[in-house]
C-alpha cells in the first residue's frame, strides 16, 4: 500500500480513491520488525515516520505530483489523520500511566497495558506502536528519578482560577524539587510556543496550591518529554 514516507521521497504512486486510505497512508509504514518477533501471528508493525501528524497538508502533498487534488478528499484525510494523532497522543498516555511501578502500585506488563490500549481507535500495530514509544520514555535517564517514588502522581487533574479542569501528565517530588512533567509524542517547531505556554500555565496553578504538593520546600521545575525524539527539556517556559 501507498506511504506517506514514499510520497516525500518523490515516489510516483496511485493517489487512493478512498480518503480512508490517504489517512491511513499518512501514519503506517511496516518498519520495525521488533514487536513480530515472537511466536505468535505476524503483525504489521506501525511506526510514525513524520515529526507530527498535524504538520502534514495531505491534499496538498497527494496533488503535488502532478494532479489536481480533490480538496474534500484531502480535508477528509486530513480529519481522519489529526483524529488517528490524537487517539495514538492518548494511547501513549494511558501506557505511562500502567506500566511504571510505584508505592502501592505494581505496574502492569507490556500484554495487559495492549488489552487496555483497546480502549482506543487503534488497531494492533499502532497500540504497539504507543507502547514502544512509551518504552522509550520510561528508559530516558533523565526521568529516572520521577517513576518509582511514592511522591508522584500521574494523570492529575486541577482546577484554575476558571474552574477549567487542567490535567498535567505528571507531578513529582525530585530530592526537594517538584517537577510538572508534560508528555508529547513529538515537539513540533510549529507547535513549541504552545506547549511552553501550556507549562508555564501549569507552573503557574501548581505554585498556588497551598500546601504544596508532597511538601516540596524547592522550586518548581517544568519538563517537557519529545518521545519520538527521546528528549526531556527542563524550564522552556522560562
Amino acid at each position: 500500500s501507498q506511504s506517506w514516507y514514499t510520497l516525500l521521497d518523490g515516489v510516483d504512486r496511485p493517489v487512493p480513491d478512498d480518503p480512508r486510505d490517504a489517512a491511513v497512508a499518512v501514519a503506517s509504514e511496516a518498519a520495525d520488525h521488533a514487536d513480530t518477533a515472537d511466536t505468535g501471528p505476524a503483525v504489521e508493525t506501525f511506526v510514525l515516520r513524520l515529526p507530527d501528524l498535524y504538520r502534514l497538508d495531505i491534499g496538498q502533498r497527494l496533488g503535488s505530483a502532478g494532479s489536481e487534488a480533490d480538496p474534500a478528499t484531502g480535508a477528509l484525510a486530513t480529519s481522519l489523520a489529526t483524529d488517528l494523532a490524537t487517539e495514538l497522543g492518548k494511547a501513549l498516555h494511558r501506557a505511562l500511566e500502567l506500566m511504571p511501578a510505584s508505592v502501592g502500585w505494581p505496574g502492569l506488563d507490556e500484554d495487559t497495558v495492549l488489552e487496555a490500549l483497546q480502549a482506543f481507535a487503534l488497531d494492533e500495530a499502532q497500540r504497539r506502536s504507543a507502547l514502544r514509544m512509551a518504552r522509550r520514555v520510561l528508559a530516558l535517564p533523565e526521568l529516572a528519578p520521577v517513576w518509582h517514588g511514592e511522591r508522584a502522581a500521574c494523570e492529575l487533574e486541577i482546577l484554575d482560577a476558571q474552574g477549567q479542569a487542567r490535567r498535567i501528565d505528571r507531578l513529582a517530588r525530585v530530592d526537594d524539587s517538584l517537577w510538572i512533567i508534560d508528555y508529547k509524542w513529538s515537539v513540533d517547531a510549529d507547535r513549541r510556543a504552545d506547549y511552553m505556554a501550556q507549562l508555564a500555565g501549569y507552573r503557574l496553578l501548581v505554585g498556588q496550591l497551598e500546601p504544596g504538593p508532597f511538601n516540596a520546600p524547592g522550586p518548581l521545575r517544568t519538563v517537557l518529554v519529545d518521545a519520538a525524539a527521546g528528549t526531556v527539556e527542563f524550564d522552556v517556559d522560562l
